[in-house]
């Protein structure tokens, strides 16, 4: 069995936009470091959901 390449579970797409996310300049905290392959199915999950819309006190 052939070994993946180290790179395959960081694979974060920075053109990664779903049509329904407002903030354009959200970047996850992590997004330079190298993350586990949950840590990057857990943002792209997460960015993929809509985002909560803060009330501005």
């Amino acid at each position: 069995m052939a070994k993946r390449p180290r790179y395959a579970n960081n694979l974060q797409p920075t053109n990664f936009q779903p049509t329904n996310l407002q903030p354009t300049n959200f970047q996850p905290a992590n997004l330079g470091q190298k993350a586990t392959r949950a840590r990057s199915t857990f943002n792209l999950l997460t960015l993929a959901k809509r985002p909560r819309v803060r009330v501005q006190p």
